[in-house]
């Protein structure tokens, strides 16, 4: 579904943003070596370097077992995409709450590709 001007909405908000935070990665093939889905990384990229062009500040977040392919995909010669990774949130402690906490409250704008979250109730 799609409600009238929210994409609008959503662009104007990013193109607003001084820094933006990218969360991608999807673990969803546990049962192989490299357990992320394919698009969401790339993707993410294709909008970090997107971002960088306009003179804004980028993060790529994701998980562990998600990070070499997401730091791959950014290149070595990217050094202007900071990529940074967390455990599974069922590990997590109190560092890594304030890890994020920190993460989000340093970005003006928040993206999510691929990304798996909380469902609307």
């Amino acid at each position: 579904f799609c409600i009238t001007g929210e994409l609008m909405a959503a662009s104007m908000a990013l193109a607003k943003a001084k820094s933006v935070l990218i969360l991608t990665g999807f673990p969803c093939n546990m049962d192989y070596d490299q357990p992320q889905e394919t698009d969401g990384p790339p993707g993410a990229v294709a909008i970090a370097r997107a971002c960088l062009q306009f003179g804004k500040q980028v993060t790529i977040a994701t998980d562990d077992c998600n990070f070499g392919i997401v730091q791959a995909a950014v290149g070595v010669d990217d050094r202007d995409i900071q990529v940074v990774s967390f455990s599974a949130g069922d590990s997590w402690g109190d560092q890594e709450v304030e890890s994020v906490r920190r993460l989000a409250e340093a970005t003006d704008h928040i993206v999510a590709i691929e990304r798996s979250g909380p469902g609307a109730g």
